[in-house]
C-alpha cells in the first residue's frame, strides 16, 4: 500500500500494477499497520502493510477457491480475529461452517479459536465439528480478551464467553438459561439487555 509522505518519489501508474487488488482495509489501533482482504491465486488472503510503507505481505491465506473470508478486525496492536467461512455438506444439506481464525503478526502464527473446556469432551464428534462461534465484541480497552457468543448444551442456548486470546480459555460471563438471548452490551462490552424466550408458550 503506498505511502504520498514528500520524501518519497512520486508513484507511477506502474508502482500500482504491482500492488494487489485490496477491499475492506482495517487500521491496528496504534496507526502502524493496516489490513486488508484480497485475494491470491484466486484464494482469499488477508495482506498487512505498514501505514507508511509500500511492503505488502500475506498473514493467512485460505486453501480453496469456494473458501471466503467473512471479516477482519483488529483485536491488538499486532493480532488479527479473522472470521472465515467454508463449504460443507451435512446429508443432504449443503451450507457454509464458520470459523475464528486469530492471527499473530509479530510470532506470524495462526489459531483456530475453540473451546476446549471438560465438559466439551462429551459432545459427539459431529457436534464439535459443526460448532460455530460468533464475535460479540472485541474489547478495546482490554486487548488480552474478546467476546464470543457459542453454543453450551449446559445452557441449551448462547451464552456470552469471555475468550483470552493468549492461552485460549474459555469463562462464560452470561448464561443463556431459560431462554436468554438477544444479548445487547454497552461500549465497554458489558451486556445490559437480553430477551427471554419462554419455550412452553413460543414466545
Amino acid at each position: 500500500i503506498p505511502s504520498f509522505a514528500k520524501e518519497q518519489k512520486p508513484l507511477t501508474a506502474e508502482s500500482f500494477s504491482l500492488l494487489p487488488v485490496v477491499r475492506d482495509v482495517v487500521i491496528s489501533p496504534d496507526g502502524e499497520n493496516m489490513a486488508a482482504l484480497g485475494q491470491s491465486k484466486e484464494k482469499p488472503v488477508v495482506y498487512i502493510s505498514g501505514f507508511a510503507s509500500r511492503k505488502v505481505r500475506p498473514v493467512i491465506g485460505l486453501k480453496n477457491m469456494e473458501d471466503r473470508i467473512e471479516w477482519v478486525r483488529w483485536v491488538s496492536n499486532h493480532q488479527l480475529l479473522i472470521q472465515a467461512s467454508y463449504p460443507e455438506t451435512f446429508g443432504k444439506h449443503d451450507f457454509r461452517m464458520n470459523k475464528l481464525h486469530l492471527v499473530d503478526i509479530k510470532s506470524n502464527t495462526v489459531k483456530v479459536i475453540v473451546n476446549k473446556a471438560v465438559y466439551k469432551r462429551k459432545q459427539k464428534d459431529w457436534e464439535n465439528k459443526y460448532e460455530e462461534y460468533f464475535l460479540f465484541d472485541t474489547l478495546k480497552k482490554d486487548p488480552e480478551h474478546i467476546l464470543l457468543r457459542s453454543y453450551d448444551p449446559r445452557d441449551k442456548g448462547y451464552p456470552v464467553f469471555k475468550v483470552n486470546i493468549k492461552d485460549g480459555s474459555f469463562k462464560k460471563i452470561v448464561s443463556a438459561k431459560n431462554g436468554l438471548d438477544g444479548f445487547i452490551k454497552n461500549a465497554k462490552g458489558e451486556v445490559v439487555f437480553a430477551i427471554r424466550h419462554n419455550q412452553s408458550t413460543n414466545k
